[in-house]
């Protein structure tokens, strides 16, 4: 049980870690499990960046799969500390909001921002994250899950509105 919970601990702290980046980098290079050498020659660490879909595609699914082992509540006041399931859910639900600003999404300051190979990496037209150009009511969590912590999100395209 132990293990198990510190693993989704450390799980989810790389997901947040990735949010933290793409706040204030925007679009990074995703490495997920892969392992880079020490001693790697410079050209193996010149990666493409992942475009602001897959990022958050990414810290959603992973922050989904820690909550899964996560507690709800701390075990004990010794434990008070520790990342909780509603902790790595409101994460995921400010991932989510910042990948459907107009910062991230459909910006056209930043249309030309794309990948040496042409990849465009931040979406061009305003769409939100299932593809709908209307509303995209996100449940975070259920209020049998904790009470307290029940978010509805209406995310609404500022273009139709």
């Amino acid at each position: 049980m132990q293990k198990r919970q510190y693993k989704a601990e450390a799980r989810a702290l790389r997901a947040i870690y990735y949010f933290y980046l793409f706040r204030i980098y925007g679009p990074v290079v995703l490495l997920g499990n892969d392992v880079m050498p020490v001693d790697a020659p410079f050209q193996e660490l010149q990666l493409p960046r992942n475009s602001v879909d897959e990022c958050i595609e990414y810290i959603a699914s992973e922050l989904d799969a820690a909550a899964a082992d996560l507690p709800i509540r701390p075990l004990n006041d010794a434990n008070i500390a520790r990342i909780t399931k509603p902790i790595a859910l409101g994460i995921k639900a400010t991932a989510l909001l910042y990948a459907a600003s107009p910062l991230f999404n459909g910006n056209t300051d930043f249309a030309s921002l794309k990948n040496k190979d042409g990849k465009q990496l931040i979406p061009k037209p305003m769409m939100l994250l299932n593809g709908q150009k209307q509303l995209l009511p996100i449940k975070i969590s259920s209020p049998s899950l904790c009470p307290a912590f029940s978010i509805y999100i209406r995310l609404i395209n500022p273009m139709e509105a």
